[in-house]
């Protein structure tokens, strides 16, 4: 408890840049390798900030804290004040049964070696590392000290992805607090942020992909429903989906709109790891939904149910 932490720098370069194991200069760091760690870490402040003023741009330090332990919790924590992330979460372990409350960002600085998950870099008060995603984890308001040059995001999810790029809440004028992120890893993550309330499904891909029959690649990084329509023209075809990725618990709704005419149907062969997947609408036009979700394994995806067909008056898919 009541810790005040900071990176010195004799000289430019010095203590601010070395690297032990792959792993930068970083002011508290807890490993404890699966296994329940320290139960509080409490009323921590981190700074880097005489890195910066040393002149070491380009090799400051990279997390304020990085943390990858089991059954803990930790509170009151002002990070980032001079690094580029500040609580890091699972870079080196499993992180299972914690809980987190009250994390402020302080002025971040962007000169350090930023990690990169799907696409997505930059400043962040917690990072949620896909090394090792965090399970049965809360984090209790999560924010920035007003007006000192706040991070670019308030939390990336490594582990969770909109359309190929992580799950990020960024900073804005309008937001600028998580009051609740809870990680379930099973069931459902819910964010409350001073500017709305939502959950989803671990895993999920929000967003729509619309691959064109003759390929049918259900590209669920690019969006959990994937929505197919069967060529206006061409003859009959048999469409054969292929699922190239997928993550365990993630759920995928597949929309099929059936041709038009009988010189342009539709039947669906579907690939050997998608098992339960209803044939094609048979009527002229119509429209079937089907959801299906990915086994532990992270291999198969299973239907949840049979699919529900439109046959008429569908509007418009």
């Amino acid at each position: 408890m009541d810790l005040n932490v900071g990176i010195e720098a004799s000289s430019p370069g010095n203590t601010c840049a070395t690297t032990v194991n792959s792993i930068k200069t970083v002011p508290i760091l807890v490993n404890s390798g699966g296994n329940a760690g320290p139960r509080f870490i409490k009323n921590v402040t981190v700074t880097a900030a005489k890195c910066n003023s040393a002149g070491t741009n380009g090799v400051d330090p990279t997390d304020s804290i990085r943390y990858s332990s089991e059954y803990g919790s930790l509170e009151n924590l002002l990070v980032e004040q001079g690094t580029t992330l500040g609580l890091r979460l699972g870079a080196d372990g499993p992180v299972n049964s914690v809980t987190i409350t009250n994390v402020t960002s302080g002025p971040a600085i962007g000169n350090g070696t930023t990690p990169t998950c799907h696409s997505i870099s930059g400043t962040t008060a917690v990072w949620l590392d896909s090394a090792n995603p965090p399970t049965n984890t809360t984090l209790l308001s999560t924010g920035d000290v007003p007006n000192t040059g706040n991070a670019t995001y308030i939390i990336v999810d490594c582990n969770n992805l909109v359309k190929g790029k992580a799950y990020t809440i960024p900073f804005t004028t309008a937001g600028h607090a998580v009051t609740h992120y809870v990680l379930s890893g099973t069931g459902k993550n819910i964010i409350t942020t001073d500017t709305g309330f939502a959950t989803f499904p671990s895993g999920m891909q929000l967003g729509l992909n619309t691959p064109p029959a003759t390929s049918a690649v259900l590209d669920v990084t690019a969006g959990n429903i994937q929505q197919i329509a069967c060529p206006s023209s061409g003859g009959i075809v048999t469409v054969t989906p292929t699922v190239p990725t997928v993550l365990p618990g993630m759920e995928m709704t597949l929309i099929f709109i059936q041709g038009p005419s009988l010189s342009n149907f539709c039947s669906i062969a579907y690939p050997s790891i998608m098992h339960g997947g209803s044939a094609a609408p048979t009527g002229y036009g119509s429209v079937s939904t089907q959801k299906f979700i990915v086994s532990n394994n992270g291999t198969d995806l299973y239907a949840e149910g049979p699919a529900s067909v439109c046959t008429s008056s569908c509007g418009t898919p």
